[in-house]
């Protein structure tokens, strides 16, 4: 890598470092570009110029955030491809709970913004995040292309986007948040479940039903 080029991987970096330093001591990301800028310390027209914009570079935050969720959350110890699926939800909401003071604002800016470039990164990333979770060989190994575990990694995704809008808006509790993603899974996973694992699968979706869950929008 030429000098000019990690010249200017350094600056990125700084930049999106910055940004989510904002983010955490703000409890948003309605910080101006002069004001990540500074936090970054380069000009105000570098964020512009590596970026070309705010949502540009807090999507490049989000896809950061997301090393987190492979590093953790495919760690799994489950055997079967519904109980993986389970496990990572699990872990899942626990990322996203913990640390919900960064995470809240900065889905609940980025759910609303189609960036043309890094939007499209971001939803294949997720997906294939579910696709792993559901495979039952090494990662280095998972067939990713496999139409059945895409077509339910494509159902979770749907899902779980759909989840944390509400979640992030605070329409739902950390809980109920946990209790939905569960109930989801069970529900995406069916059709892959084996004649022996139905009674099982459905004991667990009954479980899912004996907790009162306020609805998402105020009626």
């Amino acid at each position: 890598m030429s000098v000019r080029k990690k010249q200017m991987a350094e600056r990125k970096a700084r930049i999106v470092t910055a940004a989510e330093k904002l983010t955490r001591e703000t409890g948003g990301t309605d910080f101006t570009m002069r004001a990540l800028a500074a936090e970054a310390g380069v000009s105000p027209a570098t964020p512009f110029n590596l970026f070309g914009s705010k949502e540009s570079i807090l999507y490049d935050l989000l896809l950061q955030s997301l090393d987190t969720f492979f590093n953790y959350g495919l760690n799994l110890k489950s055997t079967t491809p519904i109980d993986r699926a389970l496990e990572a939800a699990d872990i899942a909401v626990d990322l996203f709970v913990l640390d919900q003071e960064f995470l809240r604002p900065l889905y609940r800016f980025l759910l609303g913004v189609n960036d043309p470039k890094a939007r499209p990164v971001f939803l294949q990333r997720s997906l294939t995040f579910w696709q792993l979770a559901l495979e039952t060989t090494p990662p280095e190994h998972a067939a990713t292309n496999n139409p059945e575990i895409t077509a339910i990694a494509h159902g979770l995704l749907a899902h779980i986007l759909g989840l944390l809008d509400v979640w992030v808006h605070q329409d739902i509790s950390d809980e109920q948040f946990r209790l939905l993603m569960r109930r989801g899974v069970l529900l995406q996973v069916w059709p892959i479940a084996k004649s022996k694992d139905l009674p099982a699968l459905k004991q667990r979706f009954k479980e899912t039903l004996s907790a009162s869950v306020r609805p998402a929008v105020a009626e």
